[in-house]
């Protein structure tokens, strides 16, 4: 009887663990220069981050167990509230310190498989303040939210929903995906980030910053919001790559342990 249990316990240990389930707040730039060139071009910075993003939320789809969420926290001068009925646009945040009640980000954590994701994905654009980026979806427009780069209300948003959202299912890997191509240089600037981050951190949500360094941010600023081993930056200066870190990520959040 000795091999037939050894037999039974090396079958179980050959199995793969299951996925992951995942909470993520993807944090994404929208400051102008972001908006460079012509914003209907699919090949333009801002449609290749909305890209980036969908390919984050269809890998973590691909593993869905029911309870994985996503959201998404945009910013330029300041963050933006999630569309409403009133207002299809969504309104500008602010404060420095959106209110975990009254400011929802542009996403709240929703089912990652929900048909509001992939409408709320299409609003990571900015096509003129009368043109949505794709026909019917409601989206935010510089002249909304400004030009300059302040990350810090968004990242609050995003601390906001992962910490106190009944959304995150019991043990989630919690984590932020904080996209930017610049220095923030509005707001509360870096001291406001890095409030937000240490937060984040305190609550034991991962950050994962990726930087499109186009000719503006600092590498070393971007892997300062890195505070623990499980987390790590990645930086690029071609815009093509930007699917394939953010889907890095997701693979990372689905096969490691959650905090």
């Amino acid at each position: 009887m000795r091999p037939l249990v050894m037999l039974t316990l090396l079958g179980c240990a050959s199995e793969p663990p299951p996925p992951n389930t995942v909470a993520a707040m993807l944090v994404m730039d929208l400051s102008c220069s972001m908006m460079t060139g012509d914003t209907t071009d699919p090949r333009s910075p801002v449609n290749l981050s909305r890209l980036a993003a969908e390919a984050f939320v269809d890998r973590l789809a691909d593993a869905e167990d029911g309870s994985t969420t996503v959201g998404l926290a945009l910013y330029a001068e300041r963050a933006v509230r999630a569309p409403t009925d009133a207002n299809p646009s969504g309104t500008t945040v602010r404060s420095e310190v959106p209110d975990p009640v009254t400011d929802p980000p542009w996403l709240p954590l929703t089912r990652v498989t929900d048909d509001l994701v992939t409408q709320r994905l299409g609003g990571i654009c900015e096509t003129g303040v009368d043109t949505p980026c794709l026909d019917g979806q409601p989206h935010p427009t510089t002249s909304m939210i400004g030009y300059r780069t302040n990350p810090g209300p968004a990242l609050e948003q995003a601390v906001n929903e992962l910490a106190g959202s009944p959304e995150v299912a019991p043990g989630a890997a919690r984590a932020i995906v904080f996209f930017s191509d610049g220095w923030p240089n509005a707001g509360g600037g870096a001291g406001a980030v890095g409030d937000a981050v240490d937060r984040a951190w305190d609550e034991r949500i991962q950050v994962f910053p990726i930087l499109f360094a186009n000719g503006g941010g600092d590498p070393e600023f971007a892997a300062a919001q890195v505070r623990g081993p499980e987390a790590y930056v990645q930086i690029t200066d071609t815009q093509h790559l930007l699917p394939a870190l953010f889907t890095t990520v997701a693979d990372s959040l689905l096969t490691a342990p959650a905090r």
